[in-house]
């Protein structure tokens, strides 16, 4: 893009009044388009007010009124590219002063950068509100299309050639809005992370960050699609959070990680629950062979995607980085992307156990968040992607331990149920299943002296006080090399290995299999009403009363 070279270029500027002056002038057509009249007037209306300023809700008839909605909309994404460039390089212009919790901008430019972003975040509001029925049913029919993925995108998510398609695509009225307004979506996104990370007074110490973004950006996730919900993650929430200043992050995450993390089980429990229904009831009718519809595997392709990307989110969140960035840079130069890049290689995990991050010690002791983590994690273990459990048991093993310590003993003989129900699950898909092997010793290391835990692990067939012996004595090897612990995964895997090799309904006593299925674990809760407190803790999900509650 031309204006960010230009801006680039201007770093090599002495002179700070001409930088500021250049910038101010790039950014005035930025400004005179988010902060219109008619568009401060839309904003402050209603989603549809917003989409009905932007031409979405009339016909394309090429009237002088569509024409104009079709170069608004361009100046729009216009308009977001610049703010995007400004921001990144807001720190060349303005250089920080000392930090502080003010909330005020240092200097007019920053002023300015700060009124433009507070826009952009109730833009995104609207933006976000299109998939709500409501706000859909007033979007013109021939635009409705244009909010799903375009067939070139789909067979982009499946992996398959998209070179045959008709060349005159780009000429669709639809496919040039959907083009508009996912990009729109993405810079907004990318200038709401780079407000936290690149401005000279970062975004996350203005007073009320959390409450604003929640209320405006963040307010209408149940009705994003996932693939919208894995941009606005890795552009944005992962930025926020791990470039949160340490003076701003117990007051910002105490009010921005709750709501996410919560969404995040909830949207990820939900679709994979549903996914699971809909192959069980193939089962049943006999139509298990049937094959899947482009929809239905293109949604499962981007529920394996966005799993993959929300354990890597919480990997980089809780794991201490064992390489510093500018280290890692010069063992291995890939293009990767600048800070976000610099994630812990989870394929050596369990050689660093406890290796919780700074950034990890003050999220988990956020309760309702620990609480999310944990289910996500054991949740994930049991969903049939192979690459995603594994992960899971990792981080599980790595820096999730200590919070399971004081774990009640019915609870824990569920989660330990959990692990060897993925366990036999994994077993023929993962070629290496060290992880799963390593947790399995690990919580009984951990659990070992609850009944309720050996009680499950003596109901696998084979296991008697022998192999229960075995296990005592492989708990009691505290410091032990990497050769002793691919030792200990072949011993854990030869005791286990009839219940790798048959079907997870014959492992168990019949009392056991409503155990091993986990209900309460996997069922996704009703959306409470707004101003009611979702109760996410571990015992409501796992209770006695819990299925009674479900039914």
């Amino acid at each position: 893009m031309l204006v960010e070279a230009v801006m680039t270029l201007s770093k090599c500027v002495e002179d700070s009044s001409k930088r500021i002056a250049f910038y101010n002038e790039a950014l005035s057509s930025a400004q005179s388009v988010l902060q219109s009249e008619e568009m401060k007037k839309a904003l402050t209306s209603s989603p549809t007010a917003v989409l009905k300023y932007l031409g979405l809700c009339t016909a394309p008839d090429q009237s002088e009124t569509d024409q104009e909605a079709k170069s608004l909309r361009s100046q729009v994404v216009y308009g977001l590219k610049i703010l995007l460039v400004a921001v990144k390089h807001s720190r060349v212009v303005s250089p920080s002063s000392e930090g502080h919790l003010s909330g005020q901008a240092e200097s007019p430019f920053n002023t300015l950068l700060w009124n433009l972003i507070e826009h952009v975040t109730i833009l995104a509001r609207a933006l976000t509100a299109m998939w709500l029925p409501e706000v859909m049913d007033s979007i013109h029919p021939a635009y409705r299309k244009a909010m799903d993925l375009t067939e070139q995108e789909k067979l982009g998510v499946l992996g398959c050639p998209t070179s045959g398609l008709e060349d005159d695509v780009s000429a669709n009225i639809c496919y040039r809005v959907h083009c508009q307004l996912f990009s729109m979506l993405e810079l907004i996104y990318g200038c709401i992370g780079a407000a936290g990370e690149s401005l000279s007074l970062p975004f996350q110490v203005s007073p009320n960050a959390a409450e604003n973004l929640l209320a405006t950006a963040f307010c209408n996730l149940p009705s994003v699609p996932n693939y919208h919900i894995r941009i606005l993650l890795k552009l944005a929430v992962r930025v926020l959070i791990l470039q949160c200043p340490p003076d701003a992050v117990l007051p910002f995450l105490n009010v921005f990680l709750p709501p996410i993390v919560n969404f995040m089980f909830e949207r990820l429990a939900t679709d994979w629950e549903k996914m699971k229904t809909k192959q069980s009831l193939c089962t049943e009718t006999g139509n298990s062979d049937k094959k899947q519809t482009k929809e239905e595997a293109v949604a499962e392709r981007l529920l394996f995607s966005l799993t993959r990307d929300y354990i890597r989110f919480l990997e980089n969140c809780l794991y201490k980085k064992l390489v510093e960035p500018q280290q890692r840079e010069l063992q291995n130069p890939r293009n990767e992307e600048s800070v976000i890049s610099a994630e812990v290689d989870m394929q050596d995990a369990d050689k660093e156990e406890g290796m919780l991050s700074d950034m990890g010690k003050h999220i988990m002791a956020l309760e309702e968040v620990c609480q999310s983590v944990l289910l996500v994690l054991f949740s994930c273990l049991t969903w049939p992607d192979t690459n995603s459990s594994v992960m899971a048991a990792r981080l599980i093993t790595s820096v999730c331990l200590e919070a399971l310590s004081s774990t009640p003993d019915e609870t824990a003989a569920k989660l330990f149920t959990t692990v060897l129900q993925a366990l036999q699950l994994h077993s023929q898909q993962a070629s290496d299943l060290s992880a799963l092997l390593q947790l399995v010793l690990r919580l009984y290391q951990l659990w070992g002296t609850k009944p309720a835990v050996v009680a499950v692990l003596q109901s696998v067939p084979g296991v008697g006080k022998k192999e229960l012996q075995s296990m005592r004595r492989l708990c009691a090897e505290r410091e032990v090399t990497d050769k002793q612990r691919r030792q200990q995964a072949r011993q854990v895997k030869e005791m286990l290995s009839s219940l790798i090799t048959m079907d997870v309904s014959e492992a168990f006593p019949v009392s056991c299999k409503s155990v091993v299925h986990l209900p309460e674990l996997l069922k996704s809760r009703k959306r409470q009403d707004r101003g009611t407190v979702a109760d996410y803790s571990l015992e409501s999900l796992f209770g006695p009363d819990r299925n009674n509650e479900q039914r």
